[in-house]
């Protein structure tokens, strides 16, 4: 039964480890170094990402999917303990392809939805495309409140 056991949790501890918020430091040596924070939708390999931009503001978005609609609308909703507390947002299709979508360009602009991001402990993303139908993507919001401070410094 022990090995069992320890089977099961080798087995699942990269799914765990894996599904939550990363962030680290940049540089390419060709570019001004800059700061990233990320986490993965499995199976769909789509990334929630937030990345500081040049007037300081933190933009919120998904990347590595398929988007059809311009302008799509999305629910964002961030389980906090056994509540759910949501959002809704007019996202914006990035323009050089379809494979990235901009919830908010500055989440600093609403403290309930920074509060939410932080204390979360699961978030919900429903992208309602016009074209492509609706996608839902849960990500796990372990390390979420580091990842968005790393994000400030």
């Amino acid at each position: 039964m022990k090995t069992k056991i320890q089977i099961a949790l080798f087995t699942l501890f990269p799914l765990v480890s894996f599904c939550q918020w990363k962030y680290q430091d940049v540089n390419n040596g060709l570019d001004e170094p800059y700061k990233i924070a990320y986490n993965t939708h499995t199976p769909s390999n789509v990334f929630l990402k937030l990345e500081n931009l040049d007037d300081g503001s933190i933009c919120l978005y998904l990347t590595n999917g398929y988007f059809c609609t311009d302008y799509p609308f999305t629910e964002v909703s961030f389980k906090i303990g056994s509540e759910w507390k949501k959002f809704e947002f007019n996202s914006v299709k990035s323009t050089d392809n379809y494979e990235c979508i901009f919830i908010t360009f500055d989440m600093e602009s609403n403290a309930d939805l920074v509060n939410a991001f932080k204390s979360a402990n699961l978030v919900r993303i429903r992208v309602n495309d016009d074209y492509c139908g609706s996608n839902i993507y849960d990500f796990n919001m372990s390390n979420s409140a580091n990842a968005f401070n790393f994000m400030k410094k």
